[in-house]
């Protein structure tokens, strides 16, 4: 990341840039990045790139396990519509609704669920309970914020 900034007239040691890009495209007039950056999104990094491109909005999703932070500037869902993700021993799912989660993870542990965030939630720990918080039985249910920048 630090060398984007170097390569369009920035200084890395002034603008906190931690990660690293590991994929690009180009595709018409959108150029996607996608970063592993630590802790969460990097505003320092997407604001100096706005400003070298007057008129151009960055939008982001990040992903934090560790600190649970699931965040995007999408409001729309016009690039990220996911606005919830099962973290579980079979892998990562992601959901534009809480009905389309609801239905999944009743699917999955057995059980009709409303389309209510701590209902799931509190089913999930259920479930896991009932299987002795066995590796198998590990869901982590998220949540991904709308944030205003």
């Amino acid at each position: 990341m630090g060398c984007l900034v170097h390569l369009l007239g920035g200084d890395w040691n002034k603008v906190y840039c931690r990660g690293q890009i590991i994929d690009y495209s180009l595709n018409d007039d959108q150029v996607s990045i996608e970063c592993e950056t630590a802790w969460g999104e990097m505003p320092e990094f997407r604001h100096f790139i706005e400003q070298q491109y007057p008129g151009s909005k960055i939008y982001y999703c990040v992903e934090e396990c560790g600190n649970e932070v699931y965040a995007t500037n999408d409001a729309e869902g016009d690039y990220f519509p996911d606005r919830y993700c099962l973290d579980s021993y079979d892998g990562l799912e992601y959901f534009e609704t809480i009905e389309e989660a609801a239905e999944y993870i009743g699917e999955t542990i057995g059980k009709e669920l409303p389309p209510d965030f701590a209902k799931i939630e509190n089913a999930i720990d259920g479930y896991m309970e009932e299987h002795n918080n066995s590796d198998e039985s590990w869901m982590s249910f998220h949540r991904f914020e709308v944030v205003d920048d």
